[in-house]
C-alpha cells in the first residue's frame, strides 16, 4: 500500500506542473467510485433507478462530417436510462465547444449513437480494439451479439470490412430509445453548460462511506483539489 500511496503523492506534486496531464492519471481512481457517485446522485434527486456496474470509458461519438470521433468520458447504464458522463478537473477546461457536441449527442437516441458508431468501426484501422469495445456493448444490450460474432471472426489484415448489409442494434430493444442523460463531474457546478454538474463536494460525501486506507488517500488528494 506504501507504494501506491506514493503514487498519490506524485499526483499531489505534480498536478500543479504545467504540461502534466492530471485529468488523464486521476481518472482511473475515479474509476472505482463512478456507480457509487452516479448512484448517490441519483438518489439524491429523487430518481429510483439501480446502475449497473458497466462503465465505457472514452466512447466514440462520429463527427457528423466524417468518421472521426470526440470521446466521451464515460458511458455508464442504470437499469432504465443510459447516461454520459464528462470528467473534469478542472472547471476552466470547460468548452462551449464540447458542450455542444454533447448537446447535440444527448438529442439522438441510442439506436442512432450505435449507428454511428458502426459507420466508425466499418472504417477503422483499429478493428482489434473495436472489438473489445463491441464486446462489451453486445453483453449489455448495446450492439447485435450476432454481428459481434462476425466482426470477432474478422482479421485486421482484411481491413476496411464490408458490412453494409449489417444490422448493428441489438436484438433486445431495452436501451434504443433512450436518449443519453449528460452530466458533467467538475470540482464546481458549470454554470456556463446546458447540463448538471456532479462536484466534488458531493463526491467526497460518497467516497468518505468508504472507511478503507485507499478510499481515505483518495480523499486527502481531492481535498487538494478543492
Amino acid at each position: 500500500m506504501n507504494k501506491l500511496f506514493d503514487v498519490f503523492s506524485n499526483l499531489e506534486k505534480w498536478k500543479d506542473f504545467p504540461d502534466y496531464q492530471f485529468e488523464r492519471r486521476i481518472d482511473i481512481f475515479f474509476s472505482i467510485y463512478l456507480v457509487d457517485i452516479l448512484q448517490e446522485y441519483l438518489k439524491s434527486k429523487g430518481v429510483s433507478e439501480l446502475v449497473t456496474d458497466i462503465v465505457i470509458p472514452e466512447f466514440p461519438l462520429k463527427n457528423p462530417r466524417n468518421n472521426t470521433s470526440n470521446k466521451l468520458d464515460y458511458l455508464m447504464l442504470s437499469d432504465k436510462e443510459v447516461y454520459a458522463i464528462e470528467f473534469k478537473t478542472e472547471n476552466r477546461s470547460y468548452r462551449k465547444e464540447q458542450d455542444k457536441y454533447l448537446k447535440d449527442m444527448a438529442d439522438y437516441n441510442m439506436e442512432t449513437i450505435i449507428k454511428n458508431l458502426f459507420e466508425i468501426v466499418k472504417a477503422t484501422k483499429s478493428l482489434d480494439k473495436y472489438k473489445n469495445l463491441i464486446r462489451s456493448l453486445s453483453e449489455n444490450k448495446l450492439f447485435s451479439k450476432n454481428l459481434f460474432t462476425e466482426i470477432d471472426n474478422i482479421s485486421s489484415k482484411s481491413l476496411p470490412i464490408d458490412l453494409k448489409d449489417f444490422n448493428p442494434l441489438p436484438e433486445d430493444k431495452t436501451f434504443l430509445t433512450k436518449e443519453p442523460k449528460v452530466l458533467y463531474l467538475a470540482p464546481e457546478p458549470i454554470e456556463e453548460s446546458h447540463f448538471d454538474t456532479i462536484d466534488f463536494s458531493f463526491v467526497k460525501k460518497v467516497i468518505s462511506k468508504h472507511d478503507d486506507e485507499f478510499s481515505k488517500r483518495f480523499l486527502a488528494l481531492l481535498n487538494t483539489l478543492y
